[in-house]
């Protein structure tokens, strides 16, 4: 109903890198309602919803199937560009070098707004205790001014992130645990 430009999503789509049948068809007919209203989709992989071994296909793979729809999960840095818009995803990777790797290969677009997706704890204030979290390189925190917008995911709770002006955890839709009972759920809509 809201009808905007696109709609970015920061990591754990699923809470598992095998969803059910039930949460899978759930998650494509909502996509596919996006994609008929003209909506487009960028989504990035989280700790939860990258699969541990080579022998696991990633799930986000599906989303390919859907117009519009742009998965970026192969713990790689992608770029999306839409109506002068770049966003720059950087999906969770299992290996902290790998992280790091696919960090330094950012570059903001100097003929464009930029938007830059992570699924990281900006400091370990954000830290949940799960398997395979990130921390963003205190080193790093400089890059973040460089966007006009950081759209983050891993943390659950909604908050403007300490020590970046710029970025923001939307937190997630859904409570997944009885620790997020009476937190704020929603979503950011934001102008650039």
């Amino acid at each position: 109903d809201m009808k905007p430009a696109a709609v970015v999503h920061t990591g754990d789509f699923f809470h598992r890198s095998t969803p059910g049948n039930r949460p899978m068809i759930v998650a494509l007919s909502r996509l596919r309602k996006l994609a008929d209203a003209k909506i487009p989709v960028i989504v990035i992989a989280g700790n939860h919803s990258t699969p541990r071994t080579a022998v696991t296909s990633p799930i986000l793979e599906a989303f390919r199937s859907i117009p519009g729809v742009s998965p970026i999960f192969s713990q790689r840095y992608e770029r999306v560009v839409l109506d002068g818009v770049t966003f720059h995803g950087v999906p969770h990777a299992h290996e902290e070098s790998r992280f790091g790797e696919e960090l330094a290969r950012v570059e903001p677009d100097a003929d464009s707004i930029n938007v830059l997706m992570l699924h990281t704890s900006l400091g370990k204030r954000y830290l949940m205790e799960e398997y395979g979290e990130r921390v963003f390189p205190d080193g790093r925190m400089d890059m973040l001014s460089r966007f006009e917008y950081v759209a983050l995911g891993h943390w659950h709770g909604f908050q403007k992130a300490h020590g970046a002006d710029n970025a923001w955890y939307s937190g997630a839709t859904e409570r997944m645990n009885d620790g997020e009972a009476g937190k704020e759920r929603g979503f950011c809509t934001v102008k650039l």
